[in-house]
């Protein structure tokens, strides 16, 4: 992204990285779930490849999940499948494969409580699981 003066094609102010940084979520985010290069997205925003590929980290690192192109995206069965063993669920999961997460209600019979599960190329990413603080009464 470079802006110009009066027309001119010369190079006057490139854009700052906290600006490249939210202009690589968003282009990411709006071809979601097809995927972009990180050859395209230097073109796009006009610095190298390997300023993409630290950029992609810099947003990992501060928890915005980036997948690689040839990440292996799981169905709804393979999802629950990977959810399965996790935590003793009771009723139905709730499965959204284009942003391959999964959550619902478990219980080790004294209490209960709510999970989401972030898988990432078939394997569990990250989990969060708030437990309540009296048992589950279904």
């Amino acid at each position: 992204m470079v802006r110009y003066r009066n027309g001119d094609r010369s190079c006057w102010w490139r854009v700052n990285r906290t600006d490249r940084l939210y202009g690589v979520v968003e282009e990411l985010r709006s071809v979601s779930p097809r995927a972009r290069s990180a050859t395209w997205l230097a073109r796009r925003f006009e610095v190298s490849v390997r300023t993409i590929e630290r950029d992609l980290g810099a947003l990992r690192q501060g928890g915005i999940e980036v997948l690689p192109a040839d990440a292996r995206a799981l169905d709804q069965a393979g999802l629950t499948a990977v959810a399965a063993g996790l935590h003793p669920w009771h009723g139905d999961l709730v499965v959204d494969v284009e942003r391959q997460t999964v959550g619902g209600v478990w219980s080790d019979g004294g209490v209960g409580g709510l999970a989401v599960i972030v898988v990432t190329d078939g394997a569990v990413a990250r989990s969060w699981s708030l437990p309540g603080t009296r048992p589950l009464a279904y």
